[in-house]
């Protein structure tokens, strides 16, 4: 039921122009927006070459000679959070959410930390209603707080004063993950709504020079599905086609919508216009939208003559809904970036925090014609780790387990190449730090779809992002590093020790062009033991514990050999709470099922500690994750007829010290019987 309350006072006996009816609600999910602000068609930034920009910030370079630098506005503040979010209610419409500023920055911190999933998370909120100006001139006193407010008066959800209480269902979370990063292996079923708003202002291009624009219906191939093809190595593309004939005939041009609504879009209320939209496509198509289509974007003609919005375009994160201005929905790039934040990936900064020009989620390119802009490693890693592209060529890499290494990097532009000519090369790499804030390294190649790059062109760039890499986070570019430069991460993951990377090649003249890196960490000198000869394939399971280690176990078992369990874990050996444990086996070439446990049915991560695990076979992650329910499972590797595989110990004895040797068999903590009050931990203050 819900609970009014009158916050107003009344004077005289007649009812205040700002009385408002309470109704307490829950949301059925927050939303959280990002936004692309409009800066003349600029961004804001600007680069002193195209080429090399590089950022000092979190070490110490090794550059030798002069280092050119971005160009920044002193009054510039670096990568302050700036997302807004909304309370979707249970028909799926939408209502800004009005809150202080600190609870703001307590929303936008949860929203980094993991604690806060957009689309997934929910709240109680007050819902605000203010009722038409002749309704309040008719109430008299008692009147106005009784009243419950139906029908066109405007609404707004506001916060409860206090702390922001957050509640995330971990099925819902897995199973709106699942949905959203789907969109990534296939080809998306797109739908453009242009609205004609009460006052006749509507956007400057008609629905069918809309669809050349965005799909290519009439032969431009400078357009957002060909942009997401050629990033993706052709596994992710956008269609107008709706998947059924009949609503396709009711579009104005292949998907496009025009519509008329009966409200103005100035002053701008961003949840009011889309709802309005959204109602007007939903009763020409005669569906509720999303239905079939995977992602839905909202076009007006502007906010206000000044426009004082200050954005281009803005779009719901881990959602399917977007919003556009002016001609900016024309802009390939800009698509590009709304969509990225449509499947959950951040912004990307530099000294700001749009001004990545490596990244189509930094600051995209300006132009209808210019397209050509992939996304930087850490987002790339996000798409990877769930699952969608470069699984095959990606790498975990724990410095502090192995402090040197070498590797060779080829451009996602080029990734389609890789298995003919380099089969073992990277697409992307993540350094493990042991936190939940990590490094990336990528190989940045400016051609094919990635040739309009503006920042570290054919260099090889190092990213950092927080939430483990594998979450909503904004990155940000920490260098550009051409054939023979260094750079020296200070006290990489709280080690009082350096990381250094090393780009010993850069190769574009061959076809994949690629980077030959090495990675150091601290002297180099603390070498670890020597494994041991294998003359089958190393099998190494690796896990971080949540804050319940005791309730995590899992299994590893030979699908050619009558499902042999070949590894294992059994539930209460884990007893360290933020723990990494690994466990290596040499195995036979064969095909596996990787079967991980969480006895309590919450995964190892994100509510109770950061917990993670990965499986690599054959010296390649084949999987890793740690957000599931109760369990998470993999098949790798394929039935081939081998000897049973040896191990031989090195000939010489190693000169360092053995590895950590396994916890104590103390007696684990029970699991527990109820449901667990658990206090969330106060996220940290933002930047």
């Amino acid at each position: 039921p819900f609970e009014d309350e009158h916050r107003s006072l009344l004077s005289g006996g007649e009812a205040a122009a700002e009385v408002s009816v309470v109704e307490k609600y829950t949301c059925k999910s927050i939303i959280a927006i990002g936004k692309i602000r409009d800066s003349g068609g600029k961004g804001g930034f600007q680069t002193t070459d195209n080429t090399d920009v590089s950022n000092k910030q979190g070490g110490r370079s090794l550059r030798k000679g002069e280092k050119k630098s971005a160009r920044r506005n002193k009054e510039d503040k670096p990568n302050e959070p700036d997302e807004d979010f909304v309370c979707e209610l249970e028909d799926g419409s939408v209502m800004t959410i009005e809150a202080t500023d600190e609870q703001l920055r307590e929303m936008r911190s949860a929203l980094r930390d993991g604690n806060l999933v957009s689309q997934v998370s929910t709240m109680e909120v007050d819902i605000m209603a203010q009722p038409p100006e002749e309704q309040l001139q008719a109430m008299k006193g008692g009147e106005a707080i009784r009243a419950r407010v139906n029908g066109d008066e405007k609404k707004a959800a506001k916060l409860p004063p206090g702390s922001i209480k957050l509640r995330t269902k971990k099925r819902r979370l897995a199973e709106h993950a699942q949905r959203r990063l789907g969109t990534l292996f296939r080809t998306n079923r797109m739908l453009v709504i242009l609205v004609n708003d009460i006052d006749e202002k509507k956007p400057p291009f008609g629905a069918d020079e809309t669809s050349d624009k965005i799909f290519g219906t009439y032969g431009d191939q400078e357009n957002p599905s060909v942009q997401l093809s050629g990033c993706s190595n052709n596994q992710t593309s956008l269609t107008p086609d709706s998947g059924d004939p009949a609503i396709n005939a009711l579009m104005d041009a292949p998907g496009v919508v025009e519509v008329d609504i009966a409200i103005s879009i100035r002053p701008f209320d961003g949840a009011t216009i889309e709802n309005a939209a959204i109602e007007a496509a939903n009763e020409k198509l005669g569906i509720r939208l999303p239905g079939m289509f995977d992602f839905v974007a909202i076009v007006i003609e502007d906010c206000l003559d000044s426009n004082e919005c200050g954005f281009a375009a803005y779009a719901y994160l881990n959602s399917w809904k977007s919003l556009y201005v002016k001609d900016y929905y024309t802009y390939p790039a800009i698509i590009t970036h709304e969509l990225g934040h449509n499947v959950n990936l951040g912004h990307s900064g530099l000294a700001q925090t749009y001004d990545d020009w490596s990244c189509s989620m930094g600051n995209p390119l300006w132009a209808d014609h210019l397209d050509k802009m992939c996304f930087n490693p850490a987002k790339n890693w996000q798409i990877a780790h769930h699952g969608a592209w470069y699984v095959e060529h990606k790498l975990l890499l724990d410095p502090k387990t192995t402090p040197v290494s070498s590797h060779r990097l080829v451009g996602v532009s080029e990734y389609g190449l890789i298995e003919s000519s380099h089969p073992t090369a990277l697409a992307v790499m993540k350094l493990e730090t042991r936190t939940s804030t990590d490094f990336f390294v990528g190989f940045n190649r400016a051609n094919r779809q990635n040739a309009d790059n503006r920042l570290a062109s054919n260099e090889v760039t190092l990213i950092t992002a927080g939430n483990n890499g594998e979450g909503y986070s904004e990155s940000t570019f920490i260098a550009g590093l051409k054939q023979g430069e260094s750079y020296a991460i200070a006290d990489f993951g709280g080690s009082k020790e350096d990381l250094t990377v090393t780009v010993n090649k850069i190769d574009t003249s061959s076809s994949p062009g690629y980077a030959d890196v090495s990675i150091v960490f601290g002297d180099g000198s603390s070498t670890p033991a020597p494994t041991p000869y294998c003359n089958g394939k190393w099998l190494k399971v690796a896990v971080d514990t949540d804050d319940y280690p005791s309730e995590t176990s899992w299994e590893v078992i030979d699908k050619c050999d009558n499902d042999t369990m070949v590894m294992s874990v059994v539930e209460g050996h884990y007893t360290k709470a933020g723990e990494r444990y690994q466990k290596d086996e040499c195995v036979a070439d064969s095909r596996y099922e990787f079967i991980i446990h969480d006895e309590f049915g919450d995964g190892v991560c994100c509510s109770w500690g950061s917990g993670a695990y990965s499986v690599e076979y054959g010296n390649k992650v084949v999987v890793s994750g740690g957000d599931f329910g109760v369990y998470d499972k993999i098949t790798f590797g394929s039935c081939i007829n081998s000897p049973s595989p040896t191990t031989a110990q090195p000939t010489n004895k190693p000169t360092t010290s053995s590895p950590t040797k396994a916890p104590a068999t103390s007696e684990p903590t029970a699991a527990p019987t109820n449901v667990p009050t658990k206090a969330p931990a106060t996220p940290p203050p933002s930047a």
